[in-house]
Protein backbone atom coordinates (compact mmCIF):
# COMPACT_ATOMS: atom_id res chain seq x y z
CA UNK A 1 0.00 0.00 0.00
CA UNK A 2 1.25 3.15 -0.70
CA UNK A 3 1.19 5.94 1.57
CA UNK A 4 2.17 8.90 -0.63
CA UNK A 5 -0.92 8.70 -3.16
CA UNK A 6 1.58 9.58 -6.05
CA UNK A 7 -0.97 7.40 -8.06
CA UNK A 8 -3.80 9.77 -8.04
CA UNK A 9 -2.32 13.19 -7.46
CA UNK A 10 -2.61 13.50 -11.42
CA UNK A 11 -6.06 12.27 -11.78
CA UNK A 12 -8.58 14.95 -12.56
CA UNK A 13 -11.60 15.64 -9.84
CA UNK A 14 -13.94 13.23 -10.74
CA UNK A 15 -17.23 15.52 -10.71
CA UNK A 16 -15.35 18.25 -13.29
CA UNK A 17 -16.72 16.24 -15.59
CA UNK A 18 -20.72 16.57 -14.55
CA UNK A 19 -21.29 20.19 -13.85
CA UNK A 20 -19.32 22.70 -13.58
CA UNK A 21 -17.80 24.50 -9.59
CA UNK A 22 -19.48 26.64 -8.19
CA UNK A 23 -17.73 30.39 -8.20
CA UNK A 24 -16.38 31.33 -5.06
CA UNK A 25 -18.89 34.63 -4.55
CA UNK A 26 -22.05 32.07 -5.44
CA UNK A 27 -21.13 29.51 -2.82
CA UNK A 28 -20.28 32.32 -0.40
CA UNK A 29 -24.26 33.92 -0.65
CA UNK A 30 -25.37 30.79 0.55
CA UNK A 31 -24.25 31.16 3.98
CA UNK A 32 -25.28 34.80 4.03
CA UNK A 33 -27.71 35.89 6.81
CA UNK A 34 -31.23 36.40 6.58
CA UNK A 35 -34.25 37.72 8.25
CA UNK A 36 -36.73 34.95 9.57
CA UNK A 37 -39.29 37.33 9.89
CA UNK A 38 -39.67 39.92 7.32
CA UNK A 39 -40.53 43.58 7.61
CA UNK A 40 -39.94 43.05 11.63
CA UNK A 41 -36.84 45.77 12.11
CA UNK A 42 -39.20 48.20 10.20
CA UNK A 43 -42.03 47.27 12.87
CA UNK A 44 -39.52 47.91 15.64
CA UNK A 45 -38.44 51.26 14.06
CA UNK A 46 -41.65 52.86 13.30
CA UNK A 47 -43.02 51.65 17.13
CA UNK A 48 -39.91 53.66 18.71
CA UNK A 49 -40.55 56.46 16.54
CA UNK A 50 -41.80 59.48 18.46
CA UNK A 51 -44.72 62.06 17.64
CA UNK A 52 -45.90 64.84 19.39
CA UNK A 53 -49.96 65.27 20.07
CA UNK A 54 -51.55 68.33 18.89
CA UNK A 55 -51.88 70.98 21.10
CA UNK A 56 -55.33 72.24 22.49
CA UNK A 57 -55.66 76.32 22.10
CA UNK A 58 -57.51 78.72 24.03
CA UNK A 59 -60.93 80.38 22.42
CA UNK A 60 -58.21 83.68 22.59
CA UNK A 61 -55.67 81.67 20.93
CA UNK A 62 -57.61 81.19 17.79
CA UNK A 63 -59.04 84.44 17.56
CA UNK A 64 -55.45 86.06 17.78
CA UNK A 65 -54.35 83.34 15.25
CA UNK A 66 -57.10 84.45 12.48
CA UNK A 67 -56.04 88.09 13.24
CA UNK A 68 -52.78 87.79 12.54
CA UNK A 69 -53.62 85.17 9.45
CA UNK A 70 -56.31 88.02 8.13
CA UNK A 71 -53.72 91.20 8.80
CA UNK A 72 -50.78 89.41 6.65
CA UNK A 73 -53.25 88.32 3.94
CA UNK A 74 -54.47 91.69 3.18
CA UNK A 75 -51.04 93.67 3.25
CA UNK A 76 -49.52 90.52 1.39
CA UNK A 77 -46.95 90.24 4.04
CA UNK A 78 -44.48 87.17 5.24
CA UNK A 79 -45.93 85.04 7.85
CA UNK A 80 -44.32 82.74 10.22
CA UNK A 81 -47.01 79.98 10.75
CA UNK A 82 -46.00 76.83 13.50
CA UNK A 83 -48.63 74.21 12.20
CA UNK A 84 -49.49 70.23 13.29
CA UNK A 85 -48.54 67.47 10.46
CA UNK A 86 -50.88 64.58 11.82
CA UNK A 87 -48.78 61.53 11.00
CA UNK A 88 -49.78 58.74 8.51
CA UNK A 89 -48.97 55.94 10.52
CA UNK A 90 -49.67 56.24 14.05
CA UNK A 91 -51.48 58.60 16.51
CA UNK A 92 -49.84 62.02 17.06
CA UNK A 93 -47.63 63.84 14.48
CA UNK A 94 -45.50 66.61 14.29
CA UNK A 95 -45.13 70.16 14.35
CA UNK A 96 -43.66 72.22 11.70
CA UNK A 97 -42.82 76.07 11.76
CA UNK A 98 -42.53 78.07 8.27
CA UNK A 99 -42.21 81.66 6.92
CA UNK A 100 -44.14 82.15 3.64
CA UNK A 101 -46.29 85.00 2.17
CA UNK A 102 -50.44 83.60 2.17
CA UNK A 103 -51.73 83.38 -1.89
CA UNK A 104 -55.09 82.79 -1.29
CA UNK A 105 -57.56 82.88 2.22
CA UNK A 106 -59.86 80.17 1.74
CA UNK A 107 -62.35 80.99 4.41
CA UNK A 108 -65.56 78.17 3.47
CA UNK A 109 -62.96 75.11 3.49
CA UNK A 110 -60.50 76.92 5.94
CA UNK A 111 -57.47 76.70 4.04
CA UNK A 112 -54.53 78.59 3.24
CA UNK A 113 -52.66 78.57 0.22
CA UNK A 114 -48.92 79.27 0.55
CA UNK A 115 -46.95 81.06 -2.08
CA UNK A 116 -44.26 78.53 -1.66
CA UNK A 117 -47.01 75.87 -2.72
CA UNK A 118 -48.05 74.51 0.50
CA UNK A 119 -51.82 74.09 1.73
CA UNK A 120 -52.26 74.42 5.26
CA UNK A 121 -55.81 73.75 6.91
CA UNK A 122 -56.25 76.72 9.61
CA UNK A 123 -57.28 74.00 12.39
CA UNK A 124 -53.78 72.98 12.31
CA UNK A 125 -52.27 76.37 12.79
CA UNK A 126 -50.69 76.14 16.86
CA UNK A 127 -49.18 80.17 16.26
CA UNK A 128 -49.22 82.75 13.96
CA UNK A 129 -47.12 85.89 13.74
CA UNK A 130 -45.57 88.54 11.70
Amino acid sequence: MKEDYSDIIGTPYPFALIRERMKREDRASQFSPFAALSGYEDAIKEEGRLTSSKPELTDDEKEMIGKTITDSYERKSSIKITYFVPDEKKRGGSIISISSVIKKLDRGNMMLFLSDGRTIKIENIVKAEN
